[in-house]
């Protein structure tokens, strides 16, 4: 009878601890459910805070990259204006030079001047008149340069230059420079076997030869005395 007491109170003892456990059990479940659901509240206004943090930086980002894109293409064209501003006064000195050389026949200093004032003045919009001008002045300043390389049986010379003349970087519709253009480029127009003996370093006496603006000079000079010798024979003739 005793045993069965005992193992009546086991039993007993065994329910009330099973009863017991699964309360304990949920309990500490519970708890850290809410430990867990405390935390992640706590955590949250943080995370939202380095969210927006995040969204701001990139919205600040994507505005100052707009900002640039868009302001680039406009400070690079101000900074061609200002440089071509800036290039005027030395394409108006070198046009001035120009003109001088051109009054006392250096045809070679000219079209060189000429050539320097087209590339400081590079379109009439920056510089206005004056780059028509300098345009104006290369392409004469070549054409005379063009005849005097023709007179010394340079003709290969003359085509360059006037080539060049009529490129598109200076004047294609340079009338005096494309006729010239035209009849050198004609068979026989003018003999390109041809050298004066002037031309090859040496003149007609066998000394050396001037410069030809100096022998253009000479043979003015040639004219002028013959011409004098005539005034004085028709002059002696009448006395007679």
């Amino acid at each position: 009878m005793e045993q069965i007491k005992y193992k009546l109170v086991d039993v007993q003892l065994e329910r009330s601890l099973m009863k017991k456990i699964p309360r304990t059990l949920g309990t500490i479940e519970q708890k850290e459910t809410k430990l867990t659901k405390v935390g992640f509240f706590g955590q949250l206004p943080r995370i939202l805070v380095s969210f927006v943090a995040f969204c701001f930086t990139l919205i600040c980002f994507s505005f100052i990259c707009a900002t640039s894109f868009a302001q680039t293409p406009d400070s690079a064209a101000e900074r061609e204006v200002q440089r071509r501003q800036a290039a005027i006064p030395q394409g108006e000195a070198a046009m001035a030079r120009g003109k001088s050389a051109m009054k006392t026949k250096n045809y070679t200093i000219a079209h060189e001047e000429f050539r320097t004032a087209v590339t400081y003045l590079p379109d009439a919009v920056a510089s206005g008149k004056t780059h028509d001008q300098a345009v104006d002045g290369f392409c004469k300043s070549g054409v005379a340069l063009a005849e005097a390389r023709i007179a010394e049986g340079r003709n290969a010379d003359a085509e360059a230059i006037l080539s060049e003349i009529l490129s598109d970087r200076y004047d294609p519709k340079c009338r005096p420079a494309h006729e010239l253009y035209m009849r050198l480029r004609q068979p026989g127009s003018f003999d390109k076997t041809v050298r004066t003996i002037s031309s090859e370093g040496v003149d007609c006496e066998g000394r050396p030869a001037l410069p030809f603006p100096e022998r253009v000079e000479r043979v003015k000079e040639l004219l002028a005395e013959a011409d004098s010798f005539h005034q004085s024979g028709q002059d002696h003739h009448s006395a007679h």
